[in-house]
């Protein structure tokens, strides 16, 4: 079900669920930030638009404040942004990304050299319009 605006919940449901699940695994002496992240990424998913807004700011916030390996963990491997670019990327003629600053892709339409990624199905499994 998607909010108003083209959030997708079950993205941000599914990015708590794996956040969690790695905070439990391999958390460490990060485990608490993951497990706060989760908890907020859940709340976006169960909430309505203004109250996701106002959610995600503070999840930004608190993102941008976190340790570099802990903000590069949520960034990098559980974003539920990056799924949902990938996937509209993808279907606008994009075939590559580069890995930017504080998490951040770069879409090109062809691979622009050795730091380029392919888009691939593994960038936006559970991602629809």
């Amino acid at each position: 079900m998607f909010l108003k605006e083209g959030i997708d919940k079950k993205a941000f449901a599914a990015g708590e669920k794996a956040l969690k699940s790695y905070a439990i695994k391999n958390g460490g002496v990060d485990k608490a930030d993951f497990m706060d992240v989760s908890k907020m990424l859940g709340q976006i998913s169960r909430v309505n638009i203004l109250q996701a807004g106002q959610l995600i700011t503070t999840l930004n916030r608190k993102v941008s404040g976190m340790d570099t390996d802990v903000r590069e963990r949520i960034y990098g491997d559980v974003s539920v942004q990056h799924k949902y670019d990938a996937y509209h990327m993808k279907k606008r003629g994009y075939t590559h990304f580069e890995p930017g600053s504080y998490g951040t892709r770069r879409y090109t339409k062809g691979s622009t050299g050795y730091n380029s990624t392919k888009i691939t199905s593994d960038h936006h499994s559970g991602v629809s319009e």
